[in-house]
């Protein structure tokens, strides 16, 4: 007798334990009949807690059938849920509103077991957890998700992601508008640099900004050209931020690239127009003599010649036709002149009626026959509503027996372009130290 009063006294302690247990557990447990309405055949203290509902009232309101506690738009999805899984497994996992009494619903998670007992009753086992809050914020975030990508797709900035431990990449549907086929997204490091749809002038540039985020660069920036499905290529700007794990290792990187051809183009011609003369399109002087600068600089450079052109009694031009026949006139030179010479010379226009040309690599002879095409050239040009009869004159330096430095020849040159200007015009001349005391007697001879 004593020892089944021991048994009793256990038996009855590991049931008090368990009723705590299932009273404070923060979940909701039921157990109900495997059949077309799920027939409640226990529930727990904390299942009542969670509903705001008595045992009598599941009762009374719902006849002990947990299918009529479901909200109803979810019940044929959960029914149908249930018979999915249970046909592969007898686990179950839910998701679900139910109604609670103060009139407002709460989403369930709901993991459940399906016994089946000797006699064949099939049982199902629930714990459900109370997951509004939750399912609250993964409906922000989902909107959230839906708002900024709806922006990204609303714009043409692609959106990207690098996994640096997969070596992989993800980008935006924004990449294959935008290009016109899938990207590299496998194996990135080995085979981005070899590919051929990054411009191979700018390689160097995106492998650095690979290299610098793999090393835990916070954040970098480059540009770089990307070639289209039809072959052209056009500028981008790439921006990429480095993310890490809990050691600060560098493990992902997450950026933008931005098309900016437009931009590009844009500056491009605000440094056309900084650099050049309005009028002509020609450099202008100070442009010139930079170009010129660096041409003298460069070791391969072992010989050129600098022309000085003037316009002959051009203020007669500007005196009897207008400022506006002059415009035109200087206008026609300087196409005439881009004509002449070779795109590698250096054109500018230094002063009101007077242009430069540096010709790299340029012989005494080619130099002489390249000044008489000038002046024919200068006498050729016409116009419909003007009788006017151009002419010019030319003076020739040569680097580097007359002048190493831009100064030098520019002044020789000039020398040799006032020579002809007072010896008849409409020629060229090549300097000689001999011009410098003609200027110097010359001068005199006026001032005297």
């Amino acid at each position: 007798m004593e020892f089944k009063r021991e048994t009793l006294q256990e038996l009855q302690s590991k049931l008090r334990e368990m009723s705590a247990l299932t009273k404070n557990v923060p979940c909701g447990l039921h157990q109900c009949k495997d059949d077309e309405e799920l027939t409640i055949i226990n529930m727990s203290d904390s299942f009542f807690e969670m509903f705001g509902y008595s045992r009598n009232d599941i009762e009374e309101r719902f006849q002990n059938r947990f299918a009529r506690m479901i909200y109803k738009e979810d019940r044929d999805a959960v029914f149908e849920s249930m018979k999915h899984q249970l046909a592969f497994k007898n686990d179950l996992e839910l998701e679900y509103r139910i109604p609670i009494k103060d009139g407002g619903l709460v989403w369930i998670l709901d993991k459940g077991r399906l016994a089946v007992g000797e006699d064949g009753q099939r049982t199902l086992y629930c714990v459900m957890l109370d997951i509004t809050e939750q399912r609250k914020q993964r409906e922000a975030l989902r909107l959230s998700l839906e708002r900024h990508q709806v922006i990204m797709d609303q714009g043409t900035d692609i959106i990207f992601e690098w996994d640096m431990d997969a070596d992989s990449l993800t980008f935006s549907k924004n990449w294959s508008k935008k290009f016109g086929y899938t990207a590299i997204r496998e194996g990135i490091s080995s085979r981005i640099p070899q590919s051929p749809n990054i411009h191979p002038d700018d390689m160097a540039a995106f492998i650095a900004i690979m290299t610098d985020t793999a090393a835990g660069v916070p954040y970098s920036e480059t540009e770089f050209r990307i070639k289209n499905a039809k072959g052209r290529f056009t500028w981008c700007r790439i921006r990429a931020t480095t993310q890490y794990d809990n050691n600060k290792r560098p493990v992902r990187a997450v950026g933008v690239i931005v098309d900016i051809e437009e931009e590009k183009r844009e500056r491009q011609e605000l440094i056309i127009k900084s650099q050049n003369d309005c009028l002509t399109g020609l450099y202008n002087k100070a442009v010139s003599q930079k170009k010129m600068e660096e041409y003298l600089e460069w070791k391969d450079c072992e010989k050129g010649a600098l022309f000085l052109i003037d316009v002959d009694d051009f203020k007669y031009v500007n005196d009897q036709f207008g400022h506006l026949c002059g415009d035109k006139t200087l206008s026609k030179i300087a196409s005439m002149m881009k004509n002449k010479f070779r795109f590698t010379d250096v054109l500018g226009r230094v002063g009101g009626d007077e242009f430069l040309a540096f010709l790299p690599g340029l012989s005494d002879q080619l130099a002489a026959e390249l000044a008489d095409k000038i002046l024919i050239g200068i006498k050729e040009i016409s116009f419909e509503e003007y009788d006017i009869h151009l002419s010019c004159s030319i003076g020739i330096a040569f680097y580097p027996k007359d002048g190493r430095d831009f100064y030098s020849l520019f002044s020789h040159a000039d020398q040799a372009l006032y020579y002809v200007k007072n010896t008849g015009k409409g020629s060229y001349a090549v300097y000689n130290p001999s011009m410098h005391e003609y200027r110097v007697s010359l001068d005199e001879h006026t001032w005297s």
